[in-house]
């Protein structure tokens, strides 16, 4: 018996090796994941989803935001914004107002009870990035930010770059 004839590989060159653990993006969107896992079920516990919550962030920072900006700001697409704040604004939390100079467009501002919600959700951030930190130093935590940060603007330059 002869033997079995092989095929020829199409791949020409070796394909890459990359570990997940050696991987940036891989180990900030796992951990991202933890993050929001336990958010949520802190957030959840006042009705709030995590989709509520990307918007009242951005608007505990700053009102009067048209939806396409706090969309932008929020990192969600303009659909999904719409859907968002119908919901936030049938529970009351947000209200949206008229733009004064463009009759397409609406701002966003906070109710009494949305503007409260921060008084109540804030610590449960606070306290989800105490507990990532909780095995880190000090300088170790400032190192990270640092390196976090230095990261996110080379990759929005690459993005500004790319759209050029």
């Amino acid at each position: 018996m002869s033997e079995p004839e092989k095929k020829p590989s199409r791949r020409k060159t070796p394909r890459p090796v990359l570990h997940p653990d050696d991987s940036i993006g891989y180990l900030l969107r796992d951990t991202y994941r933890y993050f929001q896992r336990l958010l949520q079920a802190r957030i959840e516990t006042c009705g709030i989803t995590m989709g509520h919550w990307f918007f009242l962030r951005v608007l505990w920072e700053q009102e009067g935001l048209t939806q396409a900006e706090l969309s932008k700001r929020a990192g969600i697409m303009t659909p999904r914004t719409v859907t968002a704040l119908n919901d936030l604004e049938k529970r009351g939390l947000v209200e949206r107002k008229p733009h004064p100079s463009d009759k397409r467009k609406y701002n966003v501002f906070l109710t009494r009870e949305g503007r409260a919600l921060e008084r109540q959700l804030l610590p449960y951030a606070i306290e989800v990035n105490r507990m990532a930190a909780a095995s880190l130093q000090p300088a170790e935590v400032a190192s990270l930010r640092q390196s976090l940060k230095a990261i996110r603007e080379e990759l929005r330059q690459q993005i500004e770059n790319e759209r050029r």
